[in-house]
């Protein structure tokens, strides 16, 4: 089994070969969501619409990185997610039921937190500044606590639960034709990463800090130049539109780099993965080999 290190110096290899496709790809996909959200009517959809098409989008990148790409498109995330999206929310629907425990420790967390808040409010409207007020909003104001309390508890729990099924969207892409139920693929997730789940963690939050550091460098850059465009057209205002104009440019040529070599480095490990989950062939003890040697295929 390779080390996240080795992996990173393969995937390095393999995805130069075609990264001005990737990034392409990954370009308009990320163009096309942030077009949507511009839309009124479409515009509070667009966060579940990317998501749902972000098992299209690792099809995509997978076929290219793998060598087979020669039929994929720009769009070809919107073909894939149409095939792939029934095992896609369906696994996600198992994978909750299995951290059900979380999400019902942070729902109740929830709870205790805005009645809370709700009753601290309606005490201090309805019983002014007395001590009474006072010992009713702090027993309130301790409810609302515990409830945050439950709340990160129950996340915490949930995430911790769910990160073992990371290779899920990799099952799904791999095994579309094999006709897997949902539940099957979760098993299989859950089973391929078993003592691996810190090397899976590990690697996306590699790449990840290495986008959050790029972006922050670019936002730094993207203030400076628009403090002087500002300054220099003598227009106060514009330099925070100027700003927020090239920051989001930048962010998203980012994106488009950090996310499919992301997407590939997963992949690369999800491949190590399936190789070490083969198992090895039984050894033969020597002397039976010997023993078998030495008889004569003819009487």
């Amino acid at each position: 089994m390779k080390t996240n290190k080795e992996i990173r110096q393969v995937v390095k290899e393999k995805f130069n070969a075609v990264r001005g496709k990737l990034i392409l790809y990954s370009f308009v996909y990320l163009i096309i969501f942030a077009l949507i959200g511009l839309i009124p009517i479409l515009g509070s959809l667009s966060s579940l619409l990317s998501s749902l098409c972000a098992i299209g989008y690792v099809a995509t990148v997978v076929n290219i990185y793998n060598g087979k790409g020669e039929n994929e498109t720009p769009v070809s995330f919107f073909n894939h997610t149409g095939k792939l999206i029934g095992n896609y929310i369906c696994s996600d629907l198992w994978i909750m039921l299995k951290c059900i425990v979380g999400i019902i420790i942070a729902i109740v967390g929830v709870v205790i937190m805005y009645v809370g808040g709700a009753g601290s409010m309606v005490a201090l409207m309805t019983m002014g500044s007395s001590s009474d007020a006072g010992d009713l909003v702090g027993g309130l104001g301790l409810a609302v606590i515990i409830g945050g309390l439950l709340y990160l508890a129950g996340l915490i729990v949930f995430i911790v639960m769910a990160v073992k099924y990371g290779t899920i969207s990799y099952e799904i892409v791999h095994d579309n034709k094999s006709g897997k139920k949902a539940r099957e693929l979760v098993a299989e997730a859950e089973q391929h990463l078993k003592g691996h789940v810190g090397q899976w963690v590990c690697m996306a939050i590699y790449y990840g800090l290495l986008l959050f550091l790029a972006s922050l460098g670019a936002g730094l850059v993207c203030g400076f130049v628009g403090g002087i465009i500002g300054g220099v057209l003598n227009v106060a205002y514009a330099a925070g539109g100027i700003v927020t104009l090239l920051s989001a440019i930048v962010v998203v040529v980012l994106e488009s780099y950090f996310l499919p070599l992301l997407t590939c480095a997963l992949e690369e490990l999800y491949q190590e993965l399936m190789g070490g989950s083969v198992s090895e062939p039984t050894p033969v003890p020597q002397e039976e080999v010997q023993a078998s040697s030495e008889e004569s295929p003819i009487q």
